[in-house]
């Protein structure tokens, strides 16, 4: 593709981006992404290029050095009924809801124009594409404790489409739209022949917050704090009421303002329609940064007050790596736009595995000690001695120390239970046992006297028969 033809491609997104960013389209729950403007414009131009598949995920040899896997996948010994002692190896379902990071928009893409497409195989949160070592998304860091896993979206793949699956995520949604989509899925689940929603264990992952503050400066008064947590309650909801047996994974929005920093000639053109209320007046910025930090505080302290802990089968659990997280730097303190696709606001593969990464981190940690800032070097193991997602509840210190001294308990019977198998058998309880050192032995001694009384007098009375036939016979 020649400059003056690239300039043309550019003028043509840039003008279809502003053409719908001023209508009231922007504000419903479609966008520019999915009612087909944009599309239809770029249709008449032969220059672009779109990848014809989804592709795996760039190497990544510091997240798994010896190429395998070395967590302990040792499961539970049977299904549990509470979603507070779940692990990894316990979920059978995925899902996810969000926006264009979920639908993984240009994750894959190498070009503008192909930041339309919706690479859902390598979404961070329930892609399937290839596996660990090429693609490491949540999707498959959990088939390495259960190859079944069932849900998962692969390849390239629109909202309604077959290999979306359980990703229902739409690109361009705010909160808002939140409980259409919670809605969607749950119609999906139900209506698969190929879940138990009664019995398997399900995990939905959600994300959602970041075009709400890119359009806050629009409809200040749509997009408060108070708004954006009570729309995602409606979808937490519907969830709680139609979903057993299911974790929820609800991620903090990260900080939208750092988009300012990734300033290509074309993405700076891009955000100022994407997201344009970052790269306003100072005041502007500061309001954006305000309202941020309450989206963060005011959903994390809805999720951790308790409210969705009603339930021994449903939790939410709030993950919060990306509160304090950065942009990712080159050693010279450059952005790495690595992570991004070329619009410079979508995650690349390499930011979808790297927020994969950092989600299960986060799950595998209890409330209150999460990490803050995504850590994407390694992927962490569950601890050996407490294999299970953390949740509010078991988060808990008294929690911890009941279930340690519970286990501690069971293996010492354990140990014990050989010695005693054989008196087991014959069904004698335990408290009988204690009770022969008391009355029942009693009992025991006066029958052996008693028998051993007879038998004396047994003795003597035949002695005398005896003795009597005798002198009888004498006389």
């Amino acid at each position: 593709m020649d400059t003056s033809k690239g300039f043309i491609v550019f003028l043509a997104i840039v003008v279809v981006f502003i053409s719908t960013s001023t209508s009231e389209s922007v504000d419903d729950d479609s966008s520019y992404w999915t009612d087909g403007t944009l599309e239809k414009a770029l249709a008449n131009i032969s220059i672009h290029e779109v990848p014809p598949k989804s592709e795996p995920a760039r190497a990544w040899g510091n997240v798994l050095p010896s190429g395998e896997f070395t967590c302990s996948t040792a499961g539970s010994k049977e299904i549990p009924t509470s979603v507070h002692q779940l692990q990894p190896g316990d979920i059978k379902v995925i899902g996810a809801i969000g926006d264009s990071i979920t639908a993984a928009n240009g994750a894959l893409s190498e070009t503008v124009p192909a930041v339309l497409l919706q690479y859902r195989g390598v979404s961070w949160s329930i892609g399937g594409d290839e596996s660990l070592p090429e693609n490491p998304t949540l999707t498959n860091i959990l088939r390495q404790y259960n190859p079944d896993l069932y849900g998962y979206s692969v390849g390239i793949a629109r909202t309604k489409s077959r290999r979306a699956h359980f990703n229902v995520a739409v690109p361009g949604a705010k909160a808002i739209g939140l409980e259409g989509q919670a809605q969607n899925l749950v119609a999906k689940i139900k209506e698969d022949p190929e879940v138990d929603i009664e019995s398997d264990w399900k995990i939905v992952t959600i994300f959602i917050g970041g075009n709400d503050l890119c359009q806050s400066c629009k409809k200040p008064e749509e997009r408060t704090a108070e708004n954006y947590v009570a729309n995602i309650e409606k979808a937490l909801k519907v969830l709680h009421d139609e979903l057993p047996r299911t974790f929820v994974n609800l991620v903090g929005i990260l900080n939208i303002a750092s988009i300012r920093e990734l300033r290509t000639p074309v993405c700076f053109a891009l955000h100022l329609v994407e997201c344009p209320c970052p790269l306003g007046s100072q005041l502007r910025l500061e309001k954006v940064v305000h309202l941020n930090k309450q989206y963060q505080a005011f959903l994390q302290s809805t999720i951790e007050s308790g409210k969705y802990d009603n339930k021994e089968d449903f939790t939410v659990v709030y993950q919060p790596m990306f509160h304090n997280s950065d942009v990712p730097r080159l050693e010279t303190g450059a952005p790495d736009l690595s992570f991004f696709a070329p619009d410079c606001f979508h995650f690349s593969a390499i930011g979808h595995a790297a927020g994969a990464i950092a989600l299960w981190n986060n799950m595998i940690q209890p409330v209150g000690s999460k990490d803050t800032v995504w850590d994407y070097k390694s992927i962490r193991c569950p601890k050996l001695d407490f294999p299970y997602f953390y949740t509010n509840i078991n988060s808990a210190p008294d929690y911890q120390t009941r279930y340690f001294n519970e286990k501690q308990s069971l293996e010492r019977n354990f140990k014990k239970e050989p010695m005693l198998q054989d008196e087991h058998i014959f069904a004698l309880p335990s408290e009988d046992h204690d009770s022969l050192s008391g009355g029942a032995v009693a009992s025991i001694t006066i029958g052996v006297l008693v028998v051993i009384c007879c038998a004396v007098i047994v003795a003597v009375v035949i002695r005398q028969k005896r003795f009597f036939r005798n002198e009888y016979i004498k006389v």
